[in-house]
């Protein structure tokens, strides 16, 4: 059977001791310990946090930017078309005209030099015409 005699009374003071001992010199330490590196933890996940919240703002601008950028190309694209399509037809234009002038220049060349061809050569029939007559009669006679 258990004896509750003045060891036991060592024994607890002995447990207490250590235990007082035991929390001065390791346990509130290592709970210091403890406590400063969740700190530091919890100020990191703060600061993980931070950047993250600031990649998603800077990364939703950046989207922005290139949307706006995108559209603006889009937009001066569109409108160096339409101005280089103005510009070709303008050329076009331009070309046709000059085209049309010079056609009409050559056809009046033609019509003049067709002139000057047949009057040339009604002329020419008539002395044609007694030079064929003549050999055609010279051979009959």
């Amino acid at each position: 059977m258990i004896d509750l005699d003045m060891t036991l009374f060592i024994q607890v003071i002995n447990f207490l001791v250590t235990a007082v001992v035991l929390n001065f010199l390791l346990i509130k330490p290592i709970r210091d310990i403890i406590s400063k590196r969740n700190a530091v933890v919890e100020t990191q996940l703060e600061k993980i946090e931070k950047f993250n919240n600031d990649a998603v703002k800077k990364m939703s601008s950046y989207e922005e930017s290139l949307s706006e950028a995108r559209k603006e190309g889009a937009l001066i694209r569109s409108t160096i078309s339409e101005q280089s399509h103005k510009e070709e037809q303008e050329i076009l234009a331009e070309a046709s005209k000059k085209s049309t002038e010079e056609l009409h220049k050559i056809q009046k060349q033609l019509n003049s030099q067709e002139s000057e061809v047949l009057l040339t050569l009604s002329m020419q029939v008539e002395v044609m015409a007694e030079k064929v007559a003549k050999k055609i009669l010279g051979k009959v006679l």
